[in-house]
């Protein structure tokens, strides 16, 4: 049973009106004496203890009454097959986008109203579900709310909640959208509805969409949103790129580019790219075509990179996606320290550590930073970082030899050139006994040379040749190398000579490598280090060691921070706010900015991170409607609604079906029938109870 105005019933409560009536009935108070009375014997008056209803018929009738008239008032109508009403049965699912696109305008706005009047259209047989969706689902209703006051509460709360800044995946979205709908066909419910409530910009992602058939029998409702004003310029962080790459990875100087796009749509064709706040930098100003796209150098900032900064694009209504965050430079320090028995080591020319100092130079990831370090003061280095012995006749020692493998055990990397026999028993003290043996026997003289003829650029040591392109090692020379031999769990040959002989040899040693060559890369030995290989060989082996020379990808809203807390730490977001993590615990950025991660324990580090908006975000345009017809998607057929607007929304065509199944039943006449009925028979009851009460 349904009901065109069911305020109306809360008029059934005036049925407790009759009830109190009859319990109020009092005997007379007021007393008249009769002089003819005085001849009659008085009788004693019986005491009564509780109030009784004494007619029963009358406080029914007039109850049925009251109860008819507000039923009458509230106009009836039946929702079966027979009365023409709506079927049964219906599932909807709908889908509100809150990525950061609906940041736009009233976008907001107005797809909450949109889902408020696909919600309440609803009957009371169908089941309804509602979810909020940018890159995850989260769902504010079920399909338990069954009462349209319930329903009303799940909706109203979406107008306290705001758009995220996470990015549009559509196709996730609409495949969960498919998963309930399938749990609830269970029921037998024929039709089944999934309304997706959306920008529907460009940038959203599909790529769920490919891995899924659609179900037969749902079909999808595209509801679009847009604004009068749709034009829009986006400001998006292209990842870092060397300046002269064939100058080697450590000289290369480390340009920052942005990318300004424009849509469609964009009427405005100017525009200004500026750093905000007091220490703004040179403003750079340029023009875009509608539908552009432009790569500029990002300006330069009066006070350096020492600060985080905010990189603007001004010249459209809407900022959402008009900024890029810079964190500042942080190169992350690493000690090499290069066994070594006079100071100056690292200054004698041609000598190994000549060499390695000059290759080892800065970038804005990694800050190498070389010292020697004599036998008698081994004992001082701690665990972690780089240890090298160049092979220039160099013993490491006893106190040398611990140090190492503090080294080795923390996670730290061990490089040591073996540079003749006497070596054998520092391998074997190193890696614990493992049977090494050295001879020399590599020396080809006169002219002759050896080449490196396998190199497996599939291990992370050598990950920077890994391109065919870049593995080519036929141009570099060994006058000199040692014929090396071990056997052993944790051993890998990384690389040998065109004779067979071992080139280098990785050894795991605790948490941390062991790297062995059996050559130099000094003249004397090799052309190694006078080569292009020799800087993208020893970054490699940094960032196989944890010390990137590579800075990180561009990090987006939604990913987690690459950071390993080992133990305790915090997070401040870009607004001041602190977040605490535990030992393991991964924190994910929910908005665009600057964090700073600080670790709590014994040596206390803290990063930087630029968080920007996800890409494509910014790509407003509505996508064609073809894109989702071609992965499978069964779309409602007729005109998108844009919000409602232009055509009659469903909340109207329920109330109108009501009315005309209302008016075909009338069940107001029999209602108003049975009223009637009712009221005579009262009044023929009252009348008995007159009669009665003057007998008495």
């Amino acid at each position: 049973m349904s009901w065109l105005f069911p305020l109306y019933l809360a008029g059934a409560a005036a049925v407790i009106v009759p009830i109190l009536l009859h319990l109020r009935r009092q005997p007379p108070k007021d007393r008249v004496a009769f002089s003819s009375l005085m001849f009659l014997e008085e009788t004693e008056r019986q005491p009564t203890r509780r109030r009784r209803l004494e007619n029963w018929l009358l406080l029914l009738a007039r109850c049925l009454i009251l109860i008819l008239l507000a039923l009458m008032f509230a106009r009836p109508f039946s929702r079966d097959r027979e009365a023409g009403g709506v079927e049964e049965g219906e599932s909807v699912v709908v889908l509100l986008d809150r990525s950061a696109s609906m940041r736009r305008g009233e976008l907001w706005k107005q797809g909450v109203e949109a889902v408020r009047e696909v919600v309440e259209a609803a009957g009371v047989s169908d089941r309804v579900a509602v979810g909020l969706f940018d890159g995850e689902v989260e769902w504010v209703m079920v399909g338990e709310e069954a009462l349209p006051e319930a329903r009303r509460v799940a909706v109203a709360g979406l107008a306290k909640v705001t758009p995220g800044w996470g990015e549009t995946d559509l196709g996730r979205a609409m495949v969960s959208g498919l998963e309930v709908l399938a749990q609830w066909n269970e029921g037998g419910r024929k039709k089944r509805r999934l309304v997706v409530v959306s920008d529907f910009q460009e940038g959203a992602k599909l790529a769920e969409l490919q891995k899924v058939a659609w179900p037969e029998g749902v079909v999808a409702e595209r509801r679009v949103i847009a604004l009068e004003e749709e034009g829009n310029l986006t400001l998006e962080l292209v990842s870092g790129r060397t300046e002269d790459e064939e100058e080697g990875v450590a000289n290369a100087e480390v340009v920052r580019r942005v990318r300004v796009s424009s849509s469609r749509e964009t009427q405005q064709t100017s525009f200004e790219l500026a750093w905000e706040g007091s220490d703004q930098g040179a403003v750079v100003q340029g023009f875009l075509p509608p539908g552009g796209r432009r790569v500029l150098k990002m300006p330069p900032r009066e006070k350096g990179d020492e600060k985080p900064g905010v990189l603007k694009v001004t010249g459209d209504g809407f900022d959402f996606d008009n900024r890029v965050y810079v964190a500042p430079e942080q190169p992350r320090e690493v000690r090499v320290r290069v066994a070594a028995e006079e100071e100056g080591a690292l200054e004698r020319a041609a000598s190994p550590g000549y060499y390695l100092k000059r290759a080892l130079l800065g970038t804005a990831a990694v800050r190498p930073v070389l010292e020697t370090v004599a036998a008698a003061s081994w004992d001082q280095v701690a665990g972690g970082g780089v240890v090298v012995s160049a092979g220039d006749g160099v013993r490491l020692g006893e106190a040398g030899i611990a140090a190492w493998r503090r080294v080795l055990d923390e996670g730290g990397l061990g490089v040591y050139v073996v540079d003749g026999a006497s070596a054998e028993a520092e391998l074997k003290a190193l890696t614990g006994g493992l049977g090494w043996k050295v001879k020399e026997g590599g020396n080809r003289g006169d002219g002759a040379y050896a080449m490196l003829g396998e190199v497996d650029s599939k291990d992370r040591l050598l990950a920077p040749f890994a391109d065919a392109r870049l593995k080519d090692f036929t141009k570099v020379r060994f006058w000199k190398h040692r014929v090396v031999e071990v056997e052993g769990e944790g051993v890998n040959d990384l690389a040998r000579f065109d004779s067979g002989d071992a080139a280098m040899i990785a050894v795991r040693q605790g948490a941390g490598t062991l790297l062995v060559l059996t050559s130099g890369w000094h003249p004397e030995d090799s052309q190694l280090a006078l080569s292009t290989k020799f800087v993208p060989l020893w970054f490699g082996w940094l960032a196989a060691a944890g010390f990137s020379y590579e800075e990180e990808g561009v990090l987006q809203v939604g990913q987690a921070l690459p950071w390993d807390f080992k133990g305790e730490g915090k997070v401040t977001g870009p607004g001041g706010q602190v977040g605490v993590l535990k030992a393991g615990e991964a924190f994910v950025a929910k908005e665009p900015g600057v964090y700073r991660a600080e670790a709590n324990g014994g040596e206390k580090e803290a990063r930087w991170f630029a968080v920007q908006l996800p890409a494509g975000e910014g790509r407003v345009s509505v996508m064609a409607e073809e894109r989702l017809t071609e992965l499978g998607v069964n779309l409602a057929s007729g005109d998108e609604v844009a919000g409602g607007a232009g055509e009659v929304s469903a909340e109207v065509r329920e109330r109108m079906d009501g009315v005309e199944t209302e008016a075909k039943q009338r069940l107001w006449l029999w209602t108003l029938v049975a009223i009637l009925v009712l009221v005579i028979v009262e009044s023929m009851l009252g009348a008995s109870r007159g009669r009665e009460g003057s007998v008495a």
